[in-house]
């Protein structure tokens, strides 16, 4: 459900959740599933011994706005955070299938105005780790407590998180700058416990 460069290729054009546009996969088509597994099982060859497979998940911009997609949601046996979802948990499980001890993980900017009701009930947070999507200059623990905060993560949307998966990802891009000796990208992985914004100051400068 990411940003398909397959997708652009006339032999999958098919598999399109819109024709016109190459951005998003029919979630509804059996096949699409098996390209998304063909496409997991030659990373994984590639990458023996990993241990987090991103499947990406975001900037769906036309889920839902297939033909199938919209016959269903008509048919009320799907709203779009149930489609988002159902297909989610199925390529999560795909990656599970063959690699046990990996564990996927997702961005998490469209699990932000789902319900949290709607969220534990799917066991999401079973399958799939949320990597936290936000442009900041400075991730550190004022920025951190932010994302408890912060408009576009409202308090009420991170605890959700945190009640329906019991470990964020947070994600920071770097760019050379002069407070920056090397161009980097950091991965931190915070085990997001009930007293984790007042407690991850040692942790999160690695002490």
């Amino acid at each position: 459900m990411v940003k398909f460069f397959v997708l652009k290729h006339e032999k999958f054009s098919h598999l399109r959740e819109v024709e016109t546009f190459p951005n998003t996969i029919n979630p509804h088509k059996q096949e699409s599933l098996y390209l998304i597994k063909s496409m997991i099982d030659q990373v994984m060859a590639a990458h023996v011994g990993i241990r987090w497979f991103h499947i990406g998940s975001d900037e769906v911009y036309y889920l839902g706005e297939g033909g199938e997609s919209k016959d269903l949601i008509l048919q009320q046996q799907f709203s779009m955070e149930s489609m988002y979802m159902s297909h989610v948990k199925a390529v999560a499980t795909q990656v599970l299938a063959n690699n046990p001890g990996v564990k996927p993980i997702i961005w998490d900017d469209y699990l932000r105005n789902i319900d949290e009701d709607k969220l534990k009930e799917s066991m999401l947070g079973k399958l799939v780790e949320p990597m936290i999507w936000n442009y900041n200059s400075v991730l550190d623990v004022p920025n951190i407590r932010m994302y408890f905060s912060f408009a576009s993560l409202s308090c009420q949307t991170n605890r959700k998180s945190v009640k329906c998966f019991p470990v964020l990802l947070f994600f920071q891009a770097q760019k050379c700058s002069a407070r920056v000796q090397k161009c980097c990208l950091l991965l931190y992985a915070i085990y997001c416990f009930s007293r984790l914004v007042d407690n991850c100051n040692n942790y999160c400068r690695g002490k």
